[in-house]
């Protein structure tokens, strides 16, 4: 056998197209599950389920529903665009799906009606082709939505064909690559002039990069053409913890993501095309359509439909998915730059990035104290410089565990617990004097909010579920006298009055909450009001008072007085704001005053799930992870210095991890531990259908490894003095 031509692109083998093919019968699985869960197709004839057998369906898990539920959106929204253009013209529209494995994306528009002067091609792996042809020919819930049908009983296996004819519908058997043999099928159809979207969901992205362009670029040849795109994208590039999930999942799989790092923004992307030849193109994030495209009540009902708290989860696949409309017959955006909610948005038209990805400023160093795997647990500073980690999401599942962590290491406690606790995630815990905490909230399940109050006594290593009666306080019985369940609700302490304040997160069937309660051990729970919310003038925000909102960040700022920032509405969207909160426990009210930030800093608040840290300097604040409601949060963009003025908030610095894999800053804990360190616990996320990432280790990050490596060894010289006698001391 002759050497191969190295200057021809090489070419799969069949076992190469086999596992290519491999990643359909995943997919179409899923999107069965989510058919049949979320509208609105729930309770309708299904698509998917002529091609899955029995045995094969299965419930996904609710993030990998709601996943696939956009994917599928995203796509019918492209091709409902393009067939809905021009309503008064009778001209012939072609609908071509590249690589359509077992979608039955032309059923679904041809059951709505959606027919007239329609064509549909699907286009794969011959031998995959013609397996689903002989199924649509049969098939009681497909067949009757085409009429004339001819099977073809021609051709050698695998060769390329036409499959399945009809008068709506064409399913063609043709390697992706064999461009020549596409073209001259088109010219046989007549189909080279006419208005013609190719579709491509997920499966350009296997090819590789040569004949994936030759392909794009000869779609752009043809006069009336559109081409829409939706494929993995790698904002903060391979070495962020959820893309390289994503990339091993695949390299796993032997299905490698072949342009991913050629053309890893949306930015790329567009360029991309327009390099290709295409005329205009937009692209966004799968963010960006969620946060523009899908109203309040749809996100409602699909909130509705199964429990979900995979917020974090979501918002980061989202960005590492990428939809493109490209044209060569003018303008065709499917999302407006301008008016845009969330998500990241960039058209070729555009003179300048929308949303700016700000240059690296500082970087921040790390220093690994020991194993720890847990994620959404609860964290309050103890003394010294450690901190208590409790309850949270194991390798096991949820628990209760008990924990103190230090730059020495962590030790897991046993203290005695009077009561029934619930193990629990997305809680709070509190400290408000030198021996006491107060645990309130978290969940079991997102739809088993808990509403128990817990006091930790250190100085008798134990737990005490407390109770509150009103009878006993001479209160009425109808009287509120303890907040509603919630769990990612915000709260913070003042030690020098006793107290806790709590406020918003999410109550009972997915409410969005916006009550403040205080609490003491001695007075028990009181809500109280907010009192004049003040906005200052020119503000960039439209909300003059506090919206209901979850998953908010908090921190002490001096006694009785917090900062909020950021969080997700009730509606669905990502909030930038900072508020200083100031609250009087003898009146039972509490103030709150939106602070001006600078405009070209936004990108870098908006964000939820962070953590506010106080820093040793004076009105300095870091806010730490999280996840943004724009693009993809880039490494160097992880941690920003806040000082907080007046009424006004100012970004320092921001910085990044001096480190080949950056932490997962997602459901992590984060403290300051003085001598200029942080100390970061925790953390980590189910990386969609991909695989889990966890942190492995507590660090202690800073700006000079030189007082990292002194409070480690610090703690680690303390540790020894002290054994463990003490070690519940708070």
């Amino acid at each position: 056998m002759g050497k191969r031509d190295p200057s021809k692109p090489k070419t799969y083998t069949a076992k190469e197209k086999l596992f290519i093919q491999g990643t359909n019968d995943s997919s179409i699985v899923s999107k069965l599950s989510a058919e049949g869960l979320y509208p609105p197709t729930k309770g309708k004839p299904s698509f998917f389920k002529p091609f899955i057998a029995d045995e094969q369906v299965r419930r996904r898990s609710p993030i990998i529903n709601r996943g696939y539920w956009l994917r599928m959106q995203c796509v019918e929204y492209a091709v409902r665009s393009f067939l809905t253009e021009n309503p008064k013209s009778t001209a012939k529209k072609v609908v071509v799906n590249l690589g359509c494995g077992f979608d039955p994306l032309p059923f679904q528009f041809l059951s709505e009606g959606l027919r007239e002067n329609v064509l549909f091609i699907d286009i794969d792996y011959p031998d995959l082709i013609s397996i689903k042809a002989r199924g649509v020919a049969v098939d009681p819930t497909l067949s009757p939505l085409i009429h004339n049908i001819q099977i073809s009983n021609a051709a050698e296996k695998g060769t390329s064909q036409v499959c399945l004819r009809s008068d709506e519908y064409l399913a063609v058997g043709c390697d992706l690559e064999e461009l020549t043999w596409l073209h001259k099928f088109l010219e046989t159809e007549g189909l080279l002039d006419v208005d013609i979207l190719f579709t491509a969901e997920v499966s350009v992205t296997y090819m590789r990069t040569e004949p994936a362009n030759a392909l794009i670029s000869w779609a752009a040849s043809l006069p009336n053409a559109r081409f829409s795109l939706l494929e993995q994208i790698i904002p903060d590039g391979p070495n962020n913890a959820f893309a390289r999930t994503m990339l091993k999942h695949f390299h796993t799989l032997r299905t490698p993501l072949q342009s991913v790092r050629k053309y890893p923004t949306i930015q790329d992307q567009v360029h991309r095309f327009t390099t290709a030849g295409w005329r205009n193109a937009q692209a966004a994030n799968m963010l960006g359509f969620w946060s523009n495209l899908i109203d309040e009540a749809r996100k409602r009902a699909i909130w509705d439909c199964e429990p979900f708290d995979e917020w974090e989860e979501f918002f980061i696949y989202t960005q590492h998915y990428c939809l493109l409309y490209a044209s060569n017959s003018g303008k065709h955006d499917l999302l407006d730059v301008q008016k845009s909610k969330g998500g990241e948005i960039y058209s070729s038209f555009q003179k300048e990035h929308s949303e700016s990805v700000l240059p690296a400023s500082n970087s921040l160093h790390v220093k690994a104290c020991g194993p720890f795997r847990r994620r959404f647990g609860a964290v309050e500073r103890l003394n010294d410089n450690s901190i208590i980690y409790h309850g949270g999401l194991g390798s096991g599942g949820r628990d209760r565990q008990h924990t103190t962590i230090s730059p020495s290491g962590a030790i897991t406690l046993s203290p005695t617990i009077h009561g029934q606790m619930a193990a629990r995630m997305c809680h709070t815990i509190n400290k408000i004097s030198n021996n006491q905490l107060v645990l309130f909230g978290g969940r079991v399940a997102p739809n088993m909010p808990l509403g128990d109050t817990w006091i930790y006594s250190a100085s008798e290593n134990e737990w005490k579920l407390w109770e509150y009666s009103g009878q006993q306080l001479g209160l009425s019985t109808d009287r509120k006298c303890s907040p509603p369940p919630r769990f990612r609700h915000c709260a913070v302490s003042d030690e020098k009055s006793g107290h806790v304040l709590v406020y918003g997160g999410v109550g009972a069937e997915n409410e969005v909450l916006n009550d403040w309660w205080i609490f003491s051990p001695e007075e028990g729970w009181t809500e109280i009001f907010i009192s004049h919310p003040l906005q200052q003038e020119n503000q960039n925000q439209n909300q003059n008072s506090l919206t209901p909102r979850f998953a908010a960040s908090i921190c002490a700022l001096s006694p009785n007085t917090a900062l909020i920032s950021g969080g997700i509405s009730a509606d669905g969207t990502v909030l930038s704001e900072i508020w200083r909160i100031h609250w009087d426990p003898s009146l039972k009210i509490v103030s709150a005053t939106l602070l001006k930030t600078p405009k070209q800093h936004t990108r870098l608040l908006h964000r939820f799930g962070a953590q506010l840290v106080p820093t040793s300097t004076a009105n300095e604040v870091l806010l730490i992870g999280g996840v943004s409601g724009g693009s993809a949060m880039r490494n160097h963009e992880s941690v920003v210095a806040l000082v907080i003025a007046e009424n006004l908030v100012l970004v320092k610095d921001y910085l990044g991890f001096d480190t080949p894999n950056p932490p997962m800053l997602i459901g992590f804990s984060a403290a300051n531990v003085g001598g200029g360190a942080v100390m970061v616990a925790g953390g980590g996320a189910v990386c969609f259908g991909f695989g889990s990432e966890w942190n492995e280790e507590v660090l202690l990050v800073g700006r000079q490894m030189e007082a990292l490596e002194k409070v480690y060894l610090d703690a680690n010289v303390d540790s020894e003095a002290r054994g463990s006698t003490d070690s519940t001391s708070i």
